[in-house]
C-alpha cells in the first residue's frame, strides 16, 4: 500500500510508524494541539492560487484533536500548518506529503482530514492532492467548484463512460470536467437521452477540458467519448 499512493490521518501514520514503517511515511505526530486553531494553507504548489487560506474548524464545537507534525525525512513537504485566532502561528506543520524510496506517495493531515472539506480552497487542494497521489492516473475529475458525483468506466480500452449526478439543489453551471483522454470530443446525454457534442477547450497536463454547459438539480448526464 504505502508503495502506490496513500491519504492517511495523524493516527494512521502513528500506527504505521509503530508497526515500522516509518522510513516510508516520511512524517511523525509531534504533538497534540487541544485548543481552537485554524489550519493555514502555504505557498505549496499543490496548493494553487489557495496559498494563505484559512480553514476554521472550530474544535471546541467539532472535537477533533488538532495533531502537530514533524519531518523525519528531508524530501517531506509541508501543506498546511495551523495558527491561533490572533493569527499567531501555532505549528509549522499539520498537513504535508512525502514521496519514498518505493515511490510511493503519502499525504497526512492531522487537522480535520476527513470533516469540513467542501470550501472552495480545501476542495481544489484536496483535488490536486489525489491528482498527485495518484500520479495522473484519476480517470475523471471536475476541475470547477460544483458538488458532482462521478461514475468513470473504461469499457473498452481507450475509451471513457461515465455518469456524473449534480447532488446540489441548485443547477450547476459551466461544470468544468477533466479527462484523462486522447479524445478533442465527447457525447453528452441527458436525462431525455438527448446528444450534445462538445469539443475540448484546453488541457492540463494529461487531462482533456470540456465544459458541461447545465446540469439541473440532481439530473444526470452520461459522458462517452468516441
Amino acid at each position: 500500500m504505502l508503495a502506490s499512493g496513500v491519504y492517511m490521518d495523524a493516527a494512521a501514520l502513528t500506527r504505521l510508524n509503530q508497526m515500522g514503517y516509518q522510513e516510508l511515511t516520511g512524517f511523525e505526530v509531534e504533538r497534540v494541539v487541544p485548543n481552537d486553531c485554524i489550519e493555514k494553507l502555504t505557498g505549496h504548489p499543490l496548493n494553487g492560487p489557495f496559498a494563505g487560506r484559512e480553514r476554521d474548524c472550530r474544535q471546541s464545537f467539532n472535537h477533533w484533536p488538532a495533531e502537530v507534525l514533524k519531518q523525519r525525512d528531508p524530501k517531506a513537504e509541508i501543506l498546511a500548518g495551523i495558527v491561533d485566532y490572533t493569527g499567531r502561528e501555532v505549528a509549522p506543520a499539520s498537513m504535508g506529503v512525502f514521496e519514498n524510496r518505493l515511490g510511493g506517495r503519502i499525504c497526512v493531515a492531522g487537522y480535520f482530514p476527513w470533516t469540513f472539506v467542501h470550501s472552495l480552497s480545501k476542495s481544489a487542494q484536496m483535488k490536486s492532492v489525489m491528482r498527485w497521489l495518484s500520479k495522473d492516473r484519476l480517470p475523471a475529475y471536475v476541475g470547477s467548484f460544483h458538488k458532482i458525483n462521478l461514475w468513470a468506466r473504461e469499457p473498452e480500452r481507450g475509451s471513457v463512460a461515465l455518469a456524473m449526478t449534480n447532488s446540489c439543489h441548485d443547477a450547476a453551471r459551466n461544470v468544468v470536467l477533466l479527462l484523462l483522454t486522447d479524445k478533442a470530443e465527447i457525447s453528452v446525454f441527458d436525462m431525455e437521452c438527448r446528444e450534445t457534442k462538445i469539443a475540448a477547450s484546453g488541457s492540463d497536463g494529461p487531462y482533456r477540458k470540456f465544459v458541461i454547459p447545465a446540469i439541473d438539480p440532481w439530473q444526470m448526464r452520461l459522458v462517452v467519448t468516441r
